[in-house]
């Protein structure tokens, strides 16, 4: 999926970054036995660093791109039963 992404990013300034996050079950319920709470379904995460808020919008704004990424994720996610966001805005000090 990394190389789709980074190749839906269309030469648009950087820096850019994917990576994924693939939950531990067997962990994750040991952790919810030992904090008293309950264990989410939840699997699996990624994170797409883009180097500012335009070149953000114009890529998930993109029906192409979107239509790319879900080609690529058909047989692997069930699209009617997840997506979330979190978006969190980082300032950098260029030196």
């Amino acid at each position: 999926h990394a190389p789709l992404v980074n190749r839906c990013q269309k030469g648009s300034a950087g820096p850019w970054g994917y990576g994924q996050l693939h939950v531990d079950h067997q962990a994750s319920a040991h952790a919810s036995r030992l904090g008293a709470v309950a264990m989410s379904d939840y699997d699996m995460g990624d994170v797409v660093a883009i180097a500012d808020r335009k070149a953000f919008l114009d890529h998930h704004s993109s029906s192409e791109v979107a239509e790319a990424l879900e080609k690529d994720e058909m047989g692997y996610l069930d699209q009617s039963s997840w997506r979330g966001a979190l978006i969190e805005t980082v300032e950098t000090v260029d030196s």
